[in-house]
């Protein structure tokens, strides 16, 4: 395994810049009044000292939360009306995910393979549209996360415990973000750290013993923390009861499975909700407003079977990784590159596992940068030249990511500038709330936005 060195950096400051730019027509496109309007309004909410959980309901960990409350506090001057905040924060959140994946691809391969695979991530911006643009917890769990991932590649090559009490760190962080994920990383993290002391067998007891004592100290420092400023609110009963319990409280009719590989049926209802479940959203609401049918079609079915490939290739991609572990293990128990190679699979693995109830197109993409690491990875390492597999996926990816983007430029217009206020409505003054909803029905459509909280 290798390691991005010093002369690297102008790689690293070009990778950033490039993911700054492209970003820049994507910040006023694109809006989610489930995800970027509940965000915001809680937020508003705890930046004017209410307390999350015991004064506004979630059921999603909460350090994003407090952290969107700080910047509204923090930039209250702007914040009032507009969604510039919450834009920008993504923004950084998404270039520095892109500097963590160059980081980690290039453990793996060489710098112009590893600033392939981080550009990549760019076409998450249209596909994902508005999840990889708004402020979400699962865009900044999965940084925290590959943080994790980084310091565990550098303990690897380098055994210093500076770098295990960083990625026990960044676990932490990641659980009080989101739990599901946290506990994902957090297992492939201590497999990884398992793993890698096989190599020491007279000292294997102790040395396993040691690594998880600082995993598990620093990994719960943030998790203490947050446990103990809601028990000093108050608050904590209610935040087990809404995080903790009810992680297996999915209803019946909030999941979703993964796409059949069978062929989808011509027409019909089933057909429509097969493509609002797992059709890239930008492209599913651009057929609907420009009245385009993909019903059968062949451009449907083109569509249909680049979905079942981003569903179903890191599986596969995932399945050779592990694969590629063991052959290094039997070659060398615990060696450097075996535990790499398990440390990226097991990352995929558990990361999908972690969204497992609800795997809708975007659900899967909110999770993307661990599949799309070691699909680079294996990819990378394509035995047959006469099959140039990784220019076609490549090829594939980014024709999706063009197609999105110009769905998202012809349906999409998001003003920053949008005015909030609120509403606070009774049984009695319920017709009132009728004349609010017919003044708003009189304002042009980009700006007919209402967030109740």
């Amino acid at each position: 395994m290798q390691w991005a060195a010093d002369d690297e950096r102008p790689v690293l400051w070009g990778l950033g810049l490039v993911s700054v730019i492209v970003q820049i027509p994507f910040l006023e496109r694109g809006y989610s009044v489930l995800d970027e309007g509940s965000m915001l309004a809680i937020a508003q909410a705890l930046s004017d000292g209410e307390v999350l959980y015991r004064d506004k309901a979630t059921f999603i960990s909460p350090f994003m939360y407090e952290l969107m409350g700080g910047l509204l506090w923090l930039f209250e001057g702007i914040s009032e009306q507009t969604l510039a905040v919450g834009r920008f924060f993504a923004a950084a959140v998404f270039s520095a995910t892109v500097l963590a994946v160059y980081q980690i691809a290039r453990s793996f391969v060489g710098v112009k393979w590893a600033a392939i695979s981080a550009l990549s991530l760019i076409v998450l911006k249209p596909l994902a549209l508005p999840l990889w643009t708004i402020p979400n917890y699962n865009q900044l769990s999965m940084l925290f996360a590959l943080f994790a991932v980084v310091a565990m590649l550098r303990f690897l090559r380098s055994h210093r415990s500076i770098s295990l009490v960083t990625a026990g760190a960044w676990v932490g962080m990641t659980v009080v973000t989101k739990l599901s994920l946290g506990g994902a990383i957090g297992l492939a993290i201590a497999l990884t750290a398992a793993l890698d002391g096989w190599r020491s067998a007279a000292s294997f007891p102790r040395e396993l013993l040691r690594r998880a004592w600082v995993l598990g100290v620093t990994g719960l420092v943030p998790v203490a923390l947050m446990v103990s400023w809601y028990a000093s609110q108050g608050a904590l009963e209610i935040m087990f009861d809404r995080t903790l319990l009810a992680l297996g409280g999915v209803s019946a009719e909030m999941r979703v499975p993964m796409p059949d590989l069978a062929v989808w049926s011509a027409g019909g209802e089933d057909l429509f909700n097969l493509q609002y479940e797992y059709f890239p959203s930008p492209i599913f609401n651009w057929s609907l407003l420009r009245e385009i049918d993909l019903y059968g079609s062949w451009a449907g079915r083109v569509i249909e079977q680049v979905v079942k490939l981003i569903y179903y290739g890191p599986l596969v991609a995932t399945a050779l990784g592990f694969w590629a572990g063991v052959r290094e293990w039997r070659r060398e128990a615990g060696s450097q590159a075996a535990c790499g190679w398990i440390l990226l699979a097991s990352f995929s693995a558990l990361s999908y596992s972690s969204t497992a109830h609800r795997l809708d197109f975007a659900h899967i993409l909110n999770m993307a940068p661990a599949p799309l690491l070691i699909c680079a990875v294996v990819l990378h390492r394509w035995p047959v030249r006469a099959v140039q597999l990784p220019l076609v996926a490549l090829t594939v990816w980014l024709a999706a990511g063009c197609f999105a983007t110009y769905a998202v430029f012809d349906i999409y217009d998001t003003r920053l500038e949008t005015p909030r206020g609120d509403l606070v409505v009774t049984a009695d003054d319920a017709a009132d709330a009728s004349g609010v909803l017919a003044f708003l029905e009189r304002q042009p459509r980009e700006t007919r936005i209402l967030l109740l909280r």
